[in-house]
């Protein structure tokens, strides 16, 4: 509310050859390893401590919390190039991180690159930047219940039985922990590419006008497969398989024009007007089906499965959605006043709309206004190189977490042959 501002800023600004000085070509890599283990155990009883407490004896001595846990290593490969001469500067970078997780069948493998690109023309009055940046990454998820229940398992029970298979107790709320990570697979996808342009241009010593434009695009995918002979999920279903996918766009465009001028060497005035507008979307879609004609292709068969033939909504659950364009647009004006480095005066104003709001209050009016005062020079003390006060008030606003609140919502429901309710009524005001 008080014109707060956060930059960030990436090694674009620490090349080597940000001075123009320098036509080499750099290459940089950097990898480690790093090697990750459970701090402590949670304190339960081990077999002999059971038995003493009258519990029943299945044969075996087993540490479940040790079973279902690991030593997990991560390595990462880093290289990057880099160079430029006094108008053009580059640099490309790729990284490959393949991570273990503590919990077995949990990790993750992930390919990042990035390049960027800075040009600038017109007596270096004109600077033009372009970024790229992707990411892939493949996830185990593993299941988070194998540690539950691997300190709530019977410490003499058996983890197999002699011809292979998991042994699988017959209890409420009770599984084989090293069955959920081993027999069950719970894993995902996602993929984005980050596209970033600015380009700025010093009309005057004292005018620059700049402009940015951004948009990023979102993919992920997840699969979840519990076979028929998975006592944890799947067995009550002949198989149960889980898919999952999503789209989300985000698009952003910022124009800015700003004035600096020094008056009488003592009074530095900055005034700025801007523009911004974004835009985003999103799309999702979710299936389970069981009765899965075999093990072998895991969530893969999902479309082969019996439910289709079975028919009736308990054994099909598909929930799908997409947003609206959403949109937030917003005009900005802000005017600072320095006098002589020791008073400052700030005042913004910003108008702004979204399409999350009500058709009644869509937009809104923000101001603010902050004074400060550099009074190192009233209080003398080697405490303080500089020390400054500032009092600022200012109006700021909000958005609902989620997008159609403000409109009518209806549902669908399967009793009685079908049937469409309203479970919302609009909100103008919101």
């Amino acid at each position: 509310g008080s014109s707060g501002v956060i930059e960030i800023t990436t090694k674009g600004r620490n090349y080597p050859f940000a001075d123009g000085n320098s036509q080499r070509v750099n290459v940089e890599y950097n990898g480690y390893l790093a090697l990750s283990s459970k701090a402590k155990q949670v304190s339960v009883m081990n077999r002999e401590q059971y038995l003493a407490a009258d519990g029943v004896d299945l044969g075996s001595d087993t540490d479940w919390q040790d079973l279902v846990s690991r030593r997990a290593l991560t390595h990462t490969n880093h290289m990057s190039i880099s160079g430029g001469n006094e108008n053009t500067s580059y640099r490309l970078s790729g990284t490959i991180r393949r991570a273990e997780g503590i919990l077995l069948q949990s990790g993750f493998e992930q390919i990042n690159g990035r390049a960027g690109i800075t040009h600038r023309a017109l007596d270096q009055r004109l600077e033009l930047k372009l970024n790229l940046a992707s990411a892939n990454r493949k996830s185990d998820f593993s299941f988070a219940e194998g540690f539950r229940y691997a300190t709530v398992s019977n410490p003499t029970s058996p983890v197999k039985f002699d011809n292979g298979n998991y042994y699988q107790p017959i209890l409420f709320d009770n599984f084989n922990p090293l069955a959920i990570l081993e027999l069950n697979t719970n894993e995902g996808q996602s993929k984005i590419l980050s596209i970033n342009s600015q380009a700025a241009f010093d009309v005057t010593n004292h005018i620059q006008l700049s402009a940015i434009f951004g948009q990023e695009f979102n993919e992920e995918s997840t699969g979840e497969f519990y076979p028929d002979n998975s006592f944890f999920r799947g067995l009550n279903r002949g198989g149960l398989a889980r898919r999952s996918f999503s789209d989300a766009d985000f698009r952003y465009i910022e124009t800015r024009g700003s004035y600096t001028n020094t008056i009488s060497d003592k009074i530095t005035l900055v005034a700025v007007a801007s523009y911004s507008f974004q835009e985003f979307f999103r799309e999702e879609i979710t299936m389970e089906l069981g009765n899965l004609p075999s093990n072998e292709l895991g969530y893969y068969a999902i479309d082969l499965s019996s439910d289709r033939i079975i028919g009736g909504p308990g054994n099909i659950l598909i929930n799908s959605y997409a947003t609206p364009d959403e949109r937030i647009v917003g005009f900005f004006g802000q005017l600072s006043v320095n006098f002589n480095q020791k008073f400052f005066i700030d005042a913004s104003l910003r108008r702004e709309g979204s399409t999350r709001l009500g058709t009644n209050s869509k937009w809104g009016l923000f101001p603010a206004l902050s004074i400060g005062m550099d009074i190192t020079d009233f209080w003398k003390t080697d405490l303080f190189s500089q020390l400054t006060g500032r009092l600022g008030y200012g109006r700021t606003g909000t958005l609902p977490d989620q997008p159609g609140l403000s409109y009518d919502r209806y549902e669908y429901s399967y009793s009685n042959g079908g049937s469409v309710g309203l479970v919302q009524i609009a909100n103008p005001d919101l």
